[in-house]
């Protein structure tokens, strides 16, 4: 907070200094009696209270003060130009991506077979999803780009943008933490053509009269397209409007 007339303020301790002298000089006498030192004991001293309406006008008048002088909260605008990429990342979330990264099954053998039910499976340590490790490589992806404008697309049957592109890295890692196998529930195919159309379209739409050069499609999938356009056709269309 700042004020925009500061210099009120001596203004204002001057005049409560001035008051006070006044009222020091312009106090009134009384006369005194031999009975005063009976008001002495401590029942019949003066109540605090008594100075409660100069504390009141006191107050009142450093708040009066503080308003003369205009408080405000600074607001400032700036521009910020930035030399980084626009870059759009698409995940897949077909159901393939939820299988285990690594997972190796023991052999079968006579020696580990058996035949109770507490016995039937041993426990095996869990393993990340490809969904998981790929939202691990994507979080630390993004933070490492200071300077680019990040925009998230997710597609399985088809295609639908989570953030568009913002210079709000912090708010894309937020988005990244909520996807999740549920996210795009009843769907499971592969539609990398759509996911890579949508993210076209969103840079054509967003970058405005930016160097085209600047513009970054990174794909992130597991498997081959078995649904909606050609990746090809799609990658075709993107080179022709370069």
């Amino acid at each position: 907070m700042r004020f925009l007339h500061p210099e009120l303020a001596w203004w204002t301790l001057a005049a409560l200094a001035a008051v006070g002298v006044l009222r020091w000089r312009v106090k009134r006498r009384f006369a005194a009696s031999t009975t005063v030192r009976w008001l002495a004991a401590p029942e019949y001293r003066a109540s605090w209270l008594r100075r409660l309406p100069i504390a009141v006008i006191a107050i009142g008048a450093l708040l009066l003060g503080g308003a003369l002088m205009e408080p405000v909260l600074p607001y400032s605008q700036a521009i910020i130009t930035s030399r980084g990429l626009d870059i759009v990342l698409a995940l897949d979330l077909s159901s393939s991506m939820l299988e285990e990264m690594g997972r190796i099954r023991p052999p079968r053998t006579f020696q580990n077979l058996t035949f109770s039910t507490r016995d039937s499976a041993a426990p095996m340590k869990a393993a990340k999803t490809r969904l998981t490790a790929t939202k691990d490589a994507i979080k630390s992806f993004v933070t490492a780009r200071r300077d680019d404008r990040i925009a998230l697309v997710v597609f399985s049957d088809n295609a639908y943008v989570i953030s568009p592109l913002t210079f709000d890295h912090d708010y894309v890692i937020r988005y990244v933490d909520l996807i999740d196998d549920q996210l795009l529930r009843g769907e499971g195919m592969t539609a990398i053509g759509d996911g890579l159309a949508l993210s076209n379209h969103l840079l054509a739409t967003q970058s405005g009269g930016a160097d085209r050069g600047n513009r970054v499609v990174i794909l992130f999938t597991d498997g081959e397209n078995n649904k909606g356009r050609d990746p090809l056709e799609v990658l075709r269309e993107s080179t022709a409007a370069l």
